[in-house]
């Protein structure tokens, strides 16, 4: 069973836990400014130095998989990957759906909603989008440390479930101290990001996640869904 936990802060959002089983995705926004997704299995808990150093040594990969059992939470993600094939960075807000303006000063004019579907399509042609998104799948590269030692999370859809797979290449012995055994972390910088300006559409992700309230949570026909088919197979 997945669980949610929203955790108020002192800074006017709120971050989130999502466990199930014996992992935590915690999906927090920093001091800094940047927004963190962290994956930790608590059961990989090494008893002796030589088993930490040798978990730290090796790359390692683990995947959370998001299923309909919680269907607002499943749906934000469903929406992110979306968005991001489609380049949806620029949206118009309901006081810009009908400003018109010159069209690089030449006599032809656009909306604005004209004008963001028009530089989200551009940003496809561009670098970041292909290193970002190929085949149904995003790949990002944590902002935290230069791009081929960086953790890293995989987001894609399989069936009715997205599956977010996280990797870390092998710790260099210099970073071993920061470094916690099954614990992989991704950093969305929104300053300098390698893939700015997508590191947006994340933002935009964890704002929505803000409008949850677990306690509140009411049952979506997806979820009754989900369970039958789950009855079903018992």
């Amino acid at each position: 069973k997945m669980n949610v936990t929203k955790i108020e802060t002192p800074y006017g959002y709120s971050d989130f836990h999502i466990e199930k089983d014996n992992q935590r995705l915690e999906i927090v926004f920093g001091g800094n400014g940047d927004l963190y997704w962290i994956l930790d299995n608590i059961q990989i808990d090494p008893d002796t130095y030589e088993k930490y150093i040798k978990h730290l040594e090796s790359p390692y990969q683990e995947e959370f998989i998001i299923t309909k059992e919680n269907y607002f939470i499943y749906q934000l993600f469903d929406e992110l990957i979306q968005d991001i094939e489609d380049s949806r960075i620029y949206l118009p807000t309901i006081n810009e759906l009908e400003l018109e303006f010159d069209f690089f000063g030449e006599d032809k004019k656009e909306t604005f909603v004209e004008r963001c579907e028009r530089l989200n399509e551009e940003h496809k042609k561009y670098f970041r989008y292909k290193l970002l998104f190929e085949d149904g799948i995003i790949c990002w590269h944590s902002d935290e440390h230069i791009f081929e030692d960086a953790d890293r999370v995989k987001i894609y859809r399989l069936n009715d479930e997205i599956i977010l797979k996280f990797s870390r290449p092998p710790v260099k012995e210099n970073e071993y101290i920061y470094r916690m055994p099954g614990r992989t972390g991704v950093r969305f910088r929104n300053s300098g990001s390698t893939y700015d300006p997508y590191n947006v559409i994340f933002m935009r992700m964890f704002q929505k996640l803000q409008e949850y309230v677990p306690e509140y949570h009411q049952i979506h026909i997806e979820e009754l869904e989900y369970q039958k088919r789950l009855l079903r197979k018992k």
